[in-house]
C-alpha cells in the first residue's frame, strides 16, 4: 500500500509510471536486447541523418556523454554507422543502417502496443488530455532538465 504522505506528490507517481513503462518496454522488447533509450536514439538518427552525438542527445532530452555510450553499443551491433565530420574533426556524423531501420520497423508495433497498454486504464478522451498535460508540464520545465530538448527536435 502506498504511504499516505506520498499520495500528494506528482513526482512520486511520475517515478512509478517510469518504472512501469520500463518494465513494459523490457517485456515487449527485451528479447531484442534493446532499451527504450536505444529505441529513441535510433528513431532520432533516422529522423535526423548525419547528426552528431550532441544533436541526437538533445533531440530526445538525453545526456550527451551517456549518449556516446548508447551510440557505441548501437554501432557495435551494426544498427548505425559513424563517420568523421569533415567540418569538425572532434565530431562524428551518425546514420542508421538498414539493419537498424529494420529493427525499428520490427519493434515499433510493440512500442505502440506497450504505450497503449500503459494508458489503457484511461478513456480515449482522458488519454488525449493526459498526453496534452504531460507535454505541457515537460515543455514548461524543459530548461530545468539536465538534458533539455532543443527546438526543432523530436
Amino acid at each position: 500500500m502506498l504511504v499516505d504522505k506520498l499520495k500528494k506528490y506528482p513526482a512520486h507517481y511520475i517515478r512509478r509510471i517510469q518504472q512501469i513503462s520500463n518494465a513494459l518496454f523490457a517485456r515487449e522488447c527485451g528479447a531484442f536486447d534493446f532499451t527504450a533509450v536505444q529505441y529513441a536514439a535510433l528513431v532520432a538518427i533516422q529522423r535526423f541523418p548525419n547528426s552528431d552525438q550532441s544533436t541526437i542527445a538533445s533531440s530526445i532530452g538525453y545526456d550527451k556523454v551517456t549518449m556516446g555510450k548508447v551510440l557505441e553499443k548501437l554501432e557495435a551491433r551494426g544498427l548505425l554507422v559513424r563517420s568523421p565530420d569533415p567540418e569538425n574533426r572532434r565530431a562524428k556524423l551518425t546514420n542508421i543502417t538498414l539493419k537498424g531501420a529494420e529493427l525499428i520497423d520490427t519493434i515499433k508495433p510493440r512500442v505502440d502496443s506497450l504505450n497503449e497498454e500503459l494508458v489503457s486504464p484511461l478513456t480515449k478522451v482522458e488519454q488525449a488530455e493526459f498526453m496534452r498535460m504531460l507535454q505541457k508540464i515537460v515543455e514548461a520545465h524543459n530548461e530545468n532538465s539536465r538534458a533539455p530538448v532543443r527546438a526543432g527536435k523530436l
